[in-house]
Order: structure tokens, then C-alpha cells, then sequence
């Protein structure tokens, strides 16, 4: 979930800053993306470790049915050892950049879902001391995630992920009527062989301002 944010409505985000001519186009490949995320990246490191056996595994009791690592934490040791099978002394190089980059991709997506957010909110121009707030609400965030217990700021994620999850089930439920007539409009462009175009109008949903194009008005001559 974490790796995905599947159901979590983040990709939305990402999806709407996309250029397509129909939602369906992008809504097919937000959904591959999921196979990308998860069978490439999360299934590769999982079977890189499981291949190498940089494990362990615990028993109910605290004891081990596997110990080939002693002393290692779960998590990304696990990887950085079984790179270092393969690449002797990469595995924490590897894992570090890895980390990094992640990070602080993550950091620059999150302030953009948030600074997006405050645009729809409060409008285009929006409002100068609730960007201001959110700016200083984000250092204030990587520098406490920096200090504080692992566990804790974990703890916080999951909370927060869980609120975020509740919410984004309740409004994909509400508008499932909506996404109905956009998938049955898609599939019915591709059986007639057409590049799909969305009109909200003809399908009866409203609201979609962005999709509905503003027709030139006619313009006033003047008089030779």
C-alpha cells in the first residue's frame, strides 16, 4: 500500500496533471502503473532477498525458524545483504541512494498535492499566509521525521494513511455512478473506432468544468 497508495487517491494528483482526451485514457494507465510499482520494484527486492536468503524469520515465541543474518532489523538490511551477495559492498551504497531518491521525491509530490490542494481551496491565486503556513509546515515535518523514534513517525504514517484511505473509499463509493458513464463512454469510442474524446455534457455530468470547452463568443463589428 505504501509503495502504491492504492486507494489512497494520491495518484490522483498525478493523474490530473496529465494532457488526455479522455479520463478513461489516464485512468488505464494509472492502474498499470500499480503492476509497475508493485511486480517490478516491491517483487524484485522481495525475490533478490528471498533468492540470496538475506533473512530471518521469527516465530511467535521470539525465537527464530530462520536465522541467517543475526542481529539484522527487518527492512532494508535485508536487501543491502543480499546486494552485497551479488556486489560485495554496493548493497549499502544501493540502498542509501535508493532511499534518498524516494525521499525526497516523495517530499516534492507531497507538497505539490498540498500546494494543489490550497489552490483549490482558496483559488488560483490563492492565499499568501496559508502557502506561507504550508511551507513552514513542511520543514517543520522532515525535521521532526529526522529526530524523532522511527517507530513513532511510522506509527504517525500509518494513522495518517489510514484517515486518508477511509476518506478517499468514501468519495470513490459516491462518485461510482460517474465513473460508470466514463468507462462505458471510453469503451463504446474504442468498439467504434474512434480516439476517445470526453463530453461530460452528453453523458449528463456536471461539474467536469475543465473538460467542457469554452466556445469563442461572437465578436461585434463595427460599422465601415
Amino acid at each position: 500500500m505504501f509503495a502504491s497508495a492504492l486507494g489512497l487517491g494520491e495518484g490522483t494528483f498525478a493523474s490530473a496533471a496529465a494532457s488526455a482526451s479522455h479520463p478513461g485514457k489516464q485512468g488505464i494507465i494509472q492502474a498499470f502503473s500499480i503492476y509497475v510499482d508493485i511486480l517490478l520494484i516491491c517483487m524484485a527486492s522481495g525475490l533478490l532477498i528471498v533468492i540470496t536468503g538475506a533473512y530471518n524469520v521469527t516465530d511467535p515465541a521470539g525465537g527464530f525458524v530462520v536465522n541467517n543474518l543475526p542481529g539484522a532489523v527487518a527492512g532494508p538490511n535485508f536487501l543491502q545483504e543480499a546486494i552485497d551477495t551479488g556486489l560485495p559492498g554496493w548493497g549499502s551504497v544501493f540502498v542509501a541512494v535508493a532511499i534518498l531518491m524516494f525521499a525526497f521525491t516523495s517530499m516534492v509530490f507531497f507538497y505539490y498535492v498540498a500546494s494543489t490542494s490550497v489552490a483549490f481551496l482558496f483559488g488560483e491565486k490563492g492565499n499568501r499566509f496559508v502557502e506561507t503556513l504550508l511551507k513552514v509546515g513542511t520543514l517543520a515535518i522532515s525535521f521532526f521525521g529526522t529526530v524523532i523514534n522511527a517507530d513513532t513517525m511510522w506509527a504517525a504514517g500509518d494513522i495518517g494513511y489510514g484517515l486518508i484511505g477511509w476518506l478517499n473509499m468514501g468519495c470513490v463509493l459516491l462518485l461510482t455512478p460517474v465513473v460508470r458513464k466514463v468507462i462505458r463512454d471510453y469503451d463504446q469510442q474504442r468498439r467504434d473506432g474512434l480516439d476517445p474524446v470526453f463530453a461530460p455534457e452528453r453523458l449528463g455530468i456536471s461539474g467536469a468544468s475543465f473538460w467542457v470547452q469554452e466556445k469563442p463568443q461572437a465578436r461585434e463589428t463595427e460599422p465601415a
